[in-house]
């Protein structure tokens, strides 16, 4: 700190009489934290300089490519992810745009984009149809906020854990990082630059990620598939040491435990791909890419997308997305679920919210509501299963 104020003064006009009160001001604005041994910056702001480094030099093409390649072979690095992400507000290089789209078709190239038709759910099927219906509760919008906040951070700490943990390009773990960390990358290009990019960039890099994500997915419910008996076995054995519970009450809780796992990692990640990829400001590219693509799969990230950022209720969409999935219980349980959370989290008249419980045969059952409250109970049968 001393240095700084010093050559300051040497460049530019003093401010060192002003110090204290310069210091203080950041400390309040979060920049700076005061500890008993010292002061240092919250955030790594050093990312940011980094960025502004990079980007003054993104004329000298070769120099900025090596950078970029760089950055990329490491992007399951939370520290390369960052300054992508910083990059891509520092430059409208068309290089950057290139090689992020280049990434995103190269993740999980060897698999084919899951649609979430019906046949390739039928192994978790049977398991949704054995539990409880959705019920809607009247809940209060600001708590169910800070919920889902705490939620957001618990899954962002989770996320950086794992990315601390794990340096090895070439593992599973992080090809999934690498994977989610360009789809939200693409998303801050799609968000922050709709106005200069055209209609085929922005469609490009929309649906480069969508369809690495759903590859993510194909992937996933093969391996899943073909290896539910191990899995089930080492639930089992994990749980085996309860002595609460008889063998074959470990034996169905075990396989039920995997089949809400399966069924979790569908619904995280097509939110994740909404929330990282949507825009409202590109509501009429999803609209042409849902026609175009015509899947399952792609009809429920447009629902997301439509939630989360028009944070309204197209009724259109949702009665024929009801019609659609009449005979797939996995997209429609997923639909309704994406919905019900949208009514937890914003205000909705009651009239919407009867009809849309109508249409999509969700109860709305306050003597249930009230009973399970008072008992401290669950309404879905999945909790049991969180932790």
């Amino acid at each position: 700190i001393d240095c700084f104020f010093n050559k300051y003064d040497e460049k530019f006009l003093s401010i060192s009489n002003e110090r204290d009160v310069i210091l203080d001001n950041l400390i309040k604005s979060h920049i700076l934290v005061d500890s008993d041994m010292d002061i240092y910056f919250k955030y790594p702001y050093i990312l940011l300089f980094c960025c502004q480094k990079i980007a003054e030099n993104c004329n000298n093409s070769e120099s900025f490519q090596i950078v970029l390649d760089e950055l990329i072979d490491k992007l399951h690095m939370e520290e390369s992810a960052n300054i992508l992400i910083f990059v891509t507000h520092h430059t409208k290089n068309k290089l950057v745009l290139e090689k992020i789209q280049n990434c995103l078709c190269l993740q999980f190239s060897q698999a084919k984009e899951a649609t979430l038709n019906k046949n390739e759910l039928d192994f978790i099927t049977d398991f949704l149809n054995e539990i409880s219906n959705i019920v809607l509760e009247q809940r209060e919008i600001q708590k169910e906020r800070d919920h889902n906040n705490e939620n957001l951070d618990y899954i962002e700490n989770s996320e950086l854990s794992l990315d601390e943990s794990n340096d090895d390009a070439s593992s599973f773990v992080a090809d999934i990082n690498r994977l989610f960390k360009s789809i939200e990358i693409a998303g801050q290009i799609v968000k922050n630059r709709h106005y200069d990019l055209t209609r085929d960039e922005m469609s490009g890099l929309s649906v480069s990620s969508i369809d690495a994500s759903l590859r993510f997915l194909s992937c996933f419910l093969e391996i899943s598939e073909s290896s539910k008996d191990n899995i089930v076995r080492l639930i089992h054995d994990n749980m085996s040491k309860n002595p609460d519970m008889s063998s074959q009450a470990i034996k169905e809780f075990a396989e039920k435990a995997y089949l809400y796992l399966t069924y979790n990692i569908l619904s995280v990640t097509i939110q994740k791909i909404s929330n990282s990829i949507g825009a409202k400001e590109a509501d009429e590219i999803y609209e042409k890419i849902v026609i175009d693509k015509d899947t399952p799969a792609y009809l429920l990230v447009r629902l997301s997308i439509e939630l989360q950022f028009k944070k309204n209720i197209n009724m259109p969409l949702i009665k024929d997305m009801n019609k659609r999935f009449k005979d797939n219980v996995v997209c429609s349980r997923l639909m309704r679920e994406f919905i019900v959370h949208h009514l937890y989290m914003f205000p909705v008249e009651y009239n919407m919210k009867q009809k849309i419980a109508d249409i999509l045969d969700i109860k709305m059952d306050k003597q249930r509501i009230l009973e399970n409250s008072s008992r401290g109970g669950q309404l879905l049968d999945f909790n049991q299963f969180k932790a």
